[in-house]
């Protein structure tokens, strides 16, 4: 099974402190952090996948 790199929803990653901030406009309050842009992203992959099986019900 190949791994996606895409979201299928909007994201944004933005500088705070000393890491960075991603998050997902579409879904409230689905954010997280990683120390640089590409962990941020991986992270937000994991929080978005995370989000949607838990509200799938």
């Amino acid at each position: 099974m190949e791994s996606q790199n895409k979201l299928p929803f909007t994201f944004a990653i933005e500088k705070d402190g000393s890491e960075y901030h991603a998050w997902c406009p579409e879904l409230s309050g689905c954010h997280t952090h990683g120390k640089t842009p590409h962990l941020a992203f991986e992270n937000l992959k994991d929080a978005v996948q995370l989000y949607l099986e838990a509200n799938s019900n």
